[in-house]
C-alpha cells in the first residue's frame, strides 16, 4: 500500500522474499527511481542460488544476459566466464555479476530505491504470472510490484505532475 496523509492511494499485489530469505520491514523514504536498471547480483545470491548453475552449465551466464566483472568506474573491465575457475570457493570475493538491462533483467524495468541497512528496494519483474498465486513469497528480500509502473506514477507526479503514466511507460 502506498499511503498519503494516512489514507492508501495506491494498492497493489506484491512479491516478498523467501521463507529463507524473509524481507524485512522497512520505514524509509523513497530517494530515487531508476529506469532500465542494471541489477548487480548480491554476492549472497550469486553464491547460493548463481554458482551451483555456473558450474553445471557454463552458458548460464551469457542466457541470463550476467556479465563478470572486476573493478569499478574507469578501472572496471569484463572478464570471459570461460576463464573462470568457479570451483574455487573464493571466487566469490574476485568478481561480482552484473544482468544488463532488458526484458530478462531480474529487475524488470523499474526499480524504486530507498535508504535501509538491508539492501531492500522495490522494482519490476519479468516473472508477471507469480503475482496470480496465493502465496507470493519468492524473492530473495526485495519486493516485486505487480503494476509497479503505476506506483511509479503515483510517486512521481506528488512533486512533478507531468509525470504520468505515459510518460514513465515512455520512459
Amino acid at each position: 500500500e502506498a499511503v498519503n496523509n494516512k489514507a492508501v492511494e495506491f494498492n497493489e499485489r506484491v512479491i516478498v522474499g523467501k521463507q529463507t530469505r524473509q524481507t524485512p520491514e522497512i520505514t524509509s523514504q523513497v530517494t530515487s527511481i531508476t529506469f532500465n536498471p542494471y541489477w548487480y547480483v548480491p554476492k549472497s545470491i550469486a553464491m547460493a542460488d548463481m554458482l551451483p548453475k555456473i558450474r553445471n552449465n557454463p552458458d548460464y551466464l551469457r542466457r541470463q544476459g550476467i556479465r563478470v566483472l572486476q573493478g569499478w568506474d574507469q578501472n572496471i573491465r569484463e572478464l570471459d566466464p570461460a576463464n573462470i575457475d568457479w570451483s574455487n570457493p573464493r571466487v566469490n570475493e574476485a568478481y561480482y555479476l552484473r544482468q544488463d538491462p532488458g526484458p530478462w533483467n531480474s529487475l524488470g524495468s523499474l526499480k524504486i530505491n530507498f535508504p535501509n541497512s538491508d539492501a531492500i528496494f522495490l522494482h519490476d519483474t519479468p516473472t508477471k504470472t507469480l503475482f496470480g498465486r496465493q502465496e507470493r513469497n519468492f524473492s530473495s528480500g526485495c519486493v516485486r510490484v505487480r503494476n509497479v509502473r503505476g506506483l511509479v506514477s503515483w510517486l512521481m507526479t506528488a512533486d512533478k505532475p507531468d509525470w504520468d503514466a505515459t510518460r514513465v511507460d515512455a520512459a
